[in-house]
């Protein structure tokens, strides 16, 4: 048996304490939120507003657009998508309504503290995708989980492919990810696990995927003369030229065995 060693899936996946961790979140995961675990709590998305704070280039607030009455989105970097920069953990509210759910797919390494902040300010609820290894840890237990447990864990049935720098359909993953939520309704002490059903294909919608660019890939060979070609590769490629983000490092994971990197181009903008 082979193991799955995608630069994509691997739970001990692991970035620099200074990065941004790059991973952006699918907007299908955005709806299966809505659809699998929000409504079925009794929330109602379009009598409540929202804030992603950790937009990236704004995949998920897409998916949170179609059903919140309204969505404010922002994030500590720039990542050219006309959303203001804003750290948020610094606790600054920008005087979000009474009915705001924080809602957002956190840097791993601060998943924690983005959970604290949100618990802060937030006036009804909080999501916060990450592994569902999010769980374990004494000190986690024992500062958060002990003190205020989520109303709801739900993981993903099938799994959640998340891209260093990118959205793309498909792909295998090794990784569980699970949305962790809080609403602040609830009075009954514990968690309650939930399992989001098999919905990747009826959640995804035209345009989540938009190609972009095509790599040079060369055949491996002794000499450096392996025959060259030009390769579509999937997803969204905004990331590219981007700070923190290498091309060669993005497509690393479409290169196929045999072959290695020679050039990008952008198709499609």
């Amino acid at each position: 048996m082979t193991q799955n060693t995608s630069t994509a899936v691997m739970a001990r996946r692991t970035e620099p304490l200074d990065s941004f961790d790059d991973f952006p979140t699918p907007p299908w995961a955005g709806r299966a939120l809505v659809e699998h675990v929000l409504r079925p709590m009794g929330v109602v998305p379009e009598e409540c507003s929202c804030w992603e704070p950790a937009a990236n280039r704004g995949f998920l607030v897409k998916a949170l657009e179609e059903s919140f009455s309204s969505v404010l989105a922002s994030d500590i970097h720039d990542y050219g998508a006309g959303y203001p920069t804003h750290d948020f953990l610094k606790g600054a509210t920008w005087g979000l309504s009474d009915h705001c759910w924080i809602i957002t797919n956190p840097p791993f390494r601060l998943a924690e503290d983005f959970t604290y902040a949100g618990l802060e300010i937030a006036t009804k609820g909080v999501a916060m995708l990450a592994r569902t290894s999010f769980l374990e840890g004494k000190s986690r237990y024992k500062n958060l989980f002990a003190v205020n447990p989520p109303t709801v864990v739900a993981t993903f049935v099938e799994r959640l492919s998340l891209y260093k720098g990118r959205v793309a359909d498909g792909g295998n993953s090794a990784t569980s990810y699970s949305w962790f939520v809080w609403d602040s309704k609830d009075t009954e002490p514990g968690y309650k696990g939930r399992w989001i059903p098999p919905c990747r294909k009826e959640l995804e919608r035209e345009g989540d995927y938009d190609q972009t660019c095509q790599i040079l890939i060369r055949k491996k060979s002794k000499d450096g003369t392996g025959g060259q070609k030009w390769i579509n590769v999937p997803g969204d490629y905004t990331s590219v030229g981007l700070f923190q983000i290498s091309p060669f490092e993005i497509f690393e994971q479409d290169v196929p065995a045999g072959y290695t990197m020679v050039d990008y181009r952008k198709v499609r903008t």
